[in-house]
């Protein structure tokens, strides 16, 4: 398995562009890529930072996202909004891996949860 962790900075009054954005991205994955088993994505409020950790199957899956053109339509949506380019690393993990057959997949739903409970 690989793991990829991305962190950018967006420009302060673009939040709702950059969920809607960051919501079609993980949609469009989560439809057409196999290869990735999660996409999890974090939001800092007072720094306009978002991370988001990847897991794909292996170096192909990750290859193959990179060169996605719904990935490549969403960098070039963002570039604009952003305040400081991305940060991808390949990161390791310290907990086990995903049991065999075991498909896991996360949406933006912690980046929804906080923007509901900001909005109350």
């Amino acid at each position: 398995m690989r793991y990829l962790k991305v962190q950018y900075t967006i420009k302060p009054g673009v939040l709702d562009q950059v969920r809607a954005a960051i919501n079609k991205l993980v949609a469009d994955v989560k439809e057409n890529e196999i290869g990735v088993l999660s996409y999890d994505v974090y939001w800092e409020e007072p720094t306009r930072r978002f991370t988001h950790l990847i897991t794909y199957l292996d170096d192909v899956a990750d290859e193959i996202h990179r060169n996605e053109p719904h990935l490549i339509e969403f960098v070039t949506k963002m570039h604009p909004l952003g305040e400081i380019d991305p940060k991808p690393t390949i990161i390791e993990t310290l907990r086990g891996h995903v049991p065999s057959g075991a498909v896991l997949f996360a949406s933006t739903k912690q980046l929804n949860d906080k923007e509901g409970e900001r909005e109350s």
